[in-house]
């Protein structure tokens, strides 16, 4: 695992899919006909071969090598930058907006267009981004353009300055909230002690839901950006169907499935779930050496489903608590 630990509500689970155990999209995803618009989106989907990604072509050539492979987790930043490139593009938004859409979304595009087709505001003010996502006019006062106003002082609701700031000390937020730059930093500082969960940090301003990102951290902490940056990248990882965190002690590789592995091998509930119990399913880390099944992210369990697996475990629980 990483050496970024989350914390117990952040701690990960194993999901299974709707053939697994019945279940839909989230209740408030009304279900449509969303195939114009993964039309659309089909030419960055996460179920085509990775050549077509800005990142690198060759982590996947066609059906060359092996359907998993193991990597060090820096390696599947272009795939992230590249699916967050293709949303912004789709959706007309910055990419550090749909880095958060995708993020909400467990950064699977079509459940992401199955909830954002109908009512884009909705999943917007939803995900925290509603601000950040208009297109309208509205424009923090620190952020809009011209010479800075030097005789109008503004004021900053965290430090509550008796005499004021310049327009060109104060940082905005879309939501029109703004704060001078010395509030700004120590806000970042305090947000990323709290480990990963600093990528979820909203506003200052109270009651305001929508989220920072990457940007008013670059103008008001920039020695803080990489660490941010491993921590969207954890947060990749971590919820991408086609990657899988190398369960062995203190190990920082990264399984990666080829694109397209989840529809035909059975590990998600595929058309062919009867391989779900073969060998493509299991990956070996050349770096700790420890074998895995990547579906899980246990010991290799075959013929024993994943989801039986959870219930003997779960039932051994139960049991060895009520001896």
């Amino acid at each position: 695992m990483s050496d970024y630990e989350y914390s117990d509500e952040e701690s990960y689970e194993y999901c299974y899919t709707d053939d697994e155990d019945g279940t839909g999209m989230d209740e408030d995803d009304n279900p449509m006909d969303v195939s114009q618009t993964e039309r659309e989106f089909s030419h960055g989907s996460h179920h085509h071969n990775l050549s077509d990604h800005n990142g690198d072509p060759k982590l996947f050539e066609k059906n060359d090598g092996p359907a998993i492979r193991m990597l060090p987790s820096e390696e599947l930043k272009p795939i992230m930058h590249a699916l967050v490139q293709d949303v912004a593009d789709v959706c007309g938004c910055s990419e550090s907006a749909a880095a958060i859409l995708m993020r909400e979304h467990k950064w699977d595009k079509e459940r992401l267009l199955e909830s954002y087709v109908d009512d884009p505001a909705r999943v917007q003010k939803k995900c925290g981004v509603l601000a950040r996502c208009q297109d309208s006019n509205i424009c923090p006062p620190a952020a809009k353009k011209g010479p800075p106003q030097r005789n109008l002082r503004r004021h900053c609701e965290i430090c509550m300055d008796e005499d004021g700031f310049d327009q060109d000390e104060m940082i905005g937020m879309p939501c029109a909230h703004e704060f001078c730059d010395c509030c700004w930093e120590g806000y970042f500082h305090n947000a990323l002690s709290k480990g990963p969960l600093c990528i979820r940090e909203t506003c200052p301003q109270a009651g305001c839901n929508e989220l920072v990102t990457e940007e008013e951290l670059t103008r008001a902490a920039p020695d803080l950006l990489p660490k941010f940056e491993r921590y969207q990248l954890r947060s990749f990882v971590d919820t991408y169907s086609l990657a899988r965190w190398c369960p062995g002690p203190g190990c920082e590789k990264v399984a990666l499935a080829r694109p397209g592995h989840d529809n035909h091998s059975g590990m998600y509930g595929g058309n062919n779930s009867n391989n779900a119990f073969t060998d493509v399913n299991i990956a070996h880390c050349d770096s700790c050496q420890t074998t895995f099944c990547f579906k899980c992210g246990e010991e290799p369990h075959a013929p024993v489903s994943c989801k039986l697996l959870s219930q003997w475990r779960g039932k051994g629980r139960n049991e060895a608590g009520n001896a």
